[in-house]
């Protein structure tokens, strides 16, 4: 892991939508994703991942743990279930049927209308 102090932007007043439970998160953009990963949007889970969890207390961010001991919990309608129980409902429920595409310039009218 990389000694790094973890940084970015939160978006205020936008939300992230979890694709299993629909709870609504903070969305943040920040330099710390690896470049093989890709390009596009990455949802962190802090309570399972040391880089997320690094990201969501330099923001304090609430961190809920969704698996203990094989099962699921604070997963809503999942709860209970076992990992491998869960994982074809769940996949099927965070299938996306849309998909939205954006472009640098994109980010440049979104920061000059938000921004000023």
């Amino acid at each position: 892991m990389i000694a790094k102090d973890k940084t970015g932007v939160v978006l205020a007043g936008i939300l992230g939508s979890n694709p299993v439970s629909g709870r609504g998160f903070p969305l943040i953009v920040a330099d710390y994703v690896l470049a093989s990963y890709g390009s596009g949007a990455v949802m962190g889970v802090p309570a399972h991942d040391d880089r997320d969890r690094e990201l969501a207390e330099a923001f304090a961010f609430p961190i809920v743990e969704c698996i203990k001991d094989s099962g699921l919990i604070n997963s809503d309608r999942f709860d209970g279930m076992t990992i491998e129980a869960a994982r074809p409902p769940t996949q099927s429920s965070s299938t996306r049927k849309r998909k939205s595409n954006f472009k640098m310039r994109d980010c440049d009218i979104f920061a000059s209308e938000v921004l000023g």
